[in-house]
């Protein structure tokens, strides 16, 4: 829409501001240079979508192999809820150590 409002009206400053606001949103949220790594948040995503987890109004980015960031991807109100997550989809820590994986981890000091 805004694209739309600046090839209209190339003078048109607010719509051209918003334009490159979100084009650069949508390139940093596709973002993800890795493509294992790509997979791997998209295997979450519909594991968790699956599950019955919801986030619709989240949305998250890739800034490094060790960093990731959670954002709101639409407007929130007051006492809206942004995330549920069902309690079968709920891993603890406690339940981490727990597994095979995590009792490795442990062992070898990995936190």
């Amino acid at each position: 829409m805004f694209q739309k409002a600046y090839e209209l009206d190339p003078s048109n400053d607010a719509a051209r501001v918003q334009f490159e606001f979100l084009a650069n949103e949508m390139v940093e949220d596709d973002h993800v240079p890795v493509v294992e790594e790509k997979e791997r948040m998209e295997t979450l995503f519909s594991w968790m979508k699956d599950g019955g987890s919801e986030f619709s109004k989240l949305k998250m980015r890739y800034y490094a192999p060790d960093y990731r960031g959670v954002h709101a991807s639409h407007d929130i109100k007051k006492n809206e809820t942004i995330l549920f997550v069902p309690k079968k989809q709920i891993i603890t820590l406690e339940m981490a150590f727990e597994s095979p994986i995590g009792q490795l981890m442990f062992a070898r000091n990995f936190r």
